[in-house]
């Protein structure tokens, strides 16, 4: 992912995915190919993802969270 805005909140790099300066196709390039080079990483790195994803980005998780917002914004 391009390491923009809030996404390093999200993506850690080298554990849940791959952050790459933004526009820099090298890099991008580079990183992709030491992915096709190292399966086993990139199997670590898409369970680790999945595995976020699973945690944080549930319906139930996401409701709660975002009644909890509007029941801090009326106190």
């Amino acid at each position: 992912a391009s390491d923009v805005g809030g996404v390093n909140e999200l993506i850690k790099d080298g554990y849940n995915g791959i952050l790459i300066k933004k526009f820099s196709i090298e890099e991008f390039t580079i990183q992709i190919n030491k992915l096709i080079r190292n399966p086993l990483n990139s199997s670590k790195i898409g369970n680790a993802a999945k595995e976020f994803s699973r945690k944080n980005f549930r319906m139930n998780i996401l409701t709660s969270k975002l009644v909890g917002h509007y029941e801090e914004l009326i106190k």
